[in-house]
């Protein structure tokens, strides 16, 4: 089976999952909400295991002060960024990490892909220090430009020294 129609027949299913949580919440006779508690079980079962059919392996690297590779199992390499980017753990594998690595590492310096890692998240709040005074600020794309302009930058969580990132 290719891997389109997989994701055509993965589509399907989840179309009839939440078909059967509309009815469940509709639905007051016992002996067909366990029916479909039992429909809505294999069709879960039946999710999981298109969804790995689907996966592939990407290895990404990330750098900061060390680089930090990873094989992700996702559904792109979008998918896998993401997770790597917002601290997933399901289908991560930490593979190691490196604070120098050799000029000849193909896994770092080669092929694979590098993304970075930022302390924040879009849409997380956080506090800088400036001249003295607390700025509050959301994470957003423009947080990262500058992040990537002064990556020693002091963030806070709170507005108060202990919250320190």
């Amino acid at each position: 089976m290719k891997t389109k129609q997989i994701k055509k027949i993965l589509t399907l299913a989840k179309n009839i999952e939440e078909s059967v949580e509309s009815a469940l919440s509709l639905c007051e006779d016992y002996d067909i909400k366990k029916d479909l508690r039992y429909i809505q079980d294999d069709v879960q079962e039946i999710i999981e295991e298109l969804k790995l059919k689907t996966m592939k392996k990407y290895t990404i690297v990330t750098h900061s002060v060390q680089y930090h590779e990873y094989r992700v199992e996702a559904e792109s390499m979008e998918e896998a960024k993401y997770k790597i980017r917002n601290g997933a753990l399901e289908g991560v594998e930490h593979i190691r990490t490196d604070s120098e690595p050799p000029e000849n590492d193909d896994i770092v310096h080669g092929s694979c892909e590098e993304i970075k890692s930022y302390p924040f998240s879009e849409g997380d709040t956080y506090y800088t220090l400036e001249d003295g005074e607390w700025v509050l600020s959301c994470w957003d794309c423009v947080s990262e430009e500058m992040h990537d302009e002064n990556p020693n930058k002091v963030y806070y969580r709170e507005k108060n020294k202990e919250s320190k990132v």
